[in-house]
């Protein structure tokens, strides 16, 4: 998750990328449009958290069920973010600046806004659970979702992928080690589940399909057979994810899933890993394709417009997400989907080009 210390060591990245930030050498007619556009957004915002504080004097009359000192706080802290891009404009300091204490402002606002949120009469009462605490037999699944409903859980997100394999007989991945001796333990945590009135949503790793540390490497069963599919750099020694921009990545991801919910009566599903790899952001899939799309050739030598290139590779997450969700559709039950992303907006884009506000 981002904080907002972390935002100040994301700045030099951001203002590197081109991003949402103003540049140092633009020209006066473009330095005083997006001076224009700062003064605007500041003056909106202002009129904003003045909304906020009726909204939340408005709340505590009511009584509401919320957690309205934390919005409170938050509200404070944005209106003083905010108090302070103001005072940067108005010295004229560099455009960055204040636009990152804009971004900051409206940020924090955001969070006193979703904090005055009141509880709903219905509950998502979720566990999470790794595949290493899923048990290995029946009797053991049993007893675990007894205990989840005695607790009083309503929903299980079991982790049924990881690093490239399965804890199930899938027709596309290979079994996990720790699961290739036990019974179909997935099937039977769905029938146990939904027997006590629990909701199952398995938990996915959607991009990355290997893992591996100093210590150990746990394989590698998709891109040692699908190495064009690799988000792979100048950089990168042991490739872990697929690339978002390789059409053969979003065919995997879908066969994998669609197998999974037709043979399992899952109520839904939880995509982690829905992104791009970290540590390699800008592979040589993305930037062939993209050159591909745009140019009409793979020349290396050919200018890639980087505002251009950074929507582009977020619009190759969205379109996985949004094929996934119609898939889903399709079925004859509804299904739900759900999915891993990092709370900051800016810092979600900008280091893993995730843009959750366009997924429906």
């Amino acid at each position: 998750m981002g904080t907002r210390r972390n935002l100040w060591a994301l700045l030099p990245a951001a203002v590197a990328a081109g991003g949402l930030l103003a540049s140092l050498s633009a020209p006066p007619a473009v330095a005083q449009t997006t001076s224009r556009v700062l003064r605007d957004k500041i003056d909106f915002l202002k009129t904003h958290a003045s909304g906020l504080d009726r909204e939340l004097q408005a709340a505590r009359d009511a009584g509401l069920d919320a957690p309205l000192d934390r919005a409170a706080a938050s509200l404070q802290l944005g209106k003083t973010y905010l108090d302070h891009a103001d005072l940067l404009r108005s010295v004229r300091a560099e455009t960055e600046r204040v636009s990152f204490w804009t971004e900051m402002a409206e940020f924090t606002l955001r969070e006193g806004a979703l904090a005055m949120t009141p509880s709903r009469a219905s509950e998502a009462r979720g566990m999470l659970l790794d595949a290493d605490a899923i048990p290995k037999t029946v009797a053991e699944v049993r007893t675990l979702v007894a205990q989840l409903a005695n607790a009083n859980f309503n929903m299980i997100f079991p982790e049924v992928m990881r690093r490239g394999y399965a804890i199930y007989p899938s027709r596309w991945l290979e079994r996990d080690a720790e699961f290739k001796n036990a019974p179909d333990v997935f099937a039977e945590l769905v029938k146990e589940a939904h027997r006590r009135g629990l909701e199952v949503h398995p938990w996915i790793w959607t991009f990355r399909v290997r893992s591996y540390d100093e210590k150990r490497d746990f394989g590698d069963p998709v891109l040692s057979k699908l190495p064009g599919l690799a988000a792979r750099s100048e950089e990168t020694q042991k490739p872990r994810f697929l690339s978002p921009a390789a059409p053969g990545s979003r065919e995997f991801i879908l066969r994998v899933v669609g197998d999974m919910i037709d043979r399992y009566d899952v109520d839904g599903l939880f995509l982690d890993y829905i992104r791009y790899d970290e540590e390699t952001p800008d592979d040589w899939v993305s930037q062939t394709n993209y050159r591909l799309e745009r140019f009409g050739n793979a020349d290396p030598w050919a200018q890639i417009d980087r505002r251009d290139y950074q929507l582009w590779r977020e619009e190759k997450v969205n379109r996985v997400v949004a094929e996934v969700a119609a898939l889903m559709r399709t079925k004859s039950r509804q299904l739900s989907l759900s999915a891993a992303t990092f709370r900051s907006e800016s810092y979600s884009r900008k280091q893993k080009l995730q843009n959750w506000r366009h997924w429906d």
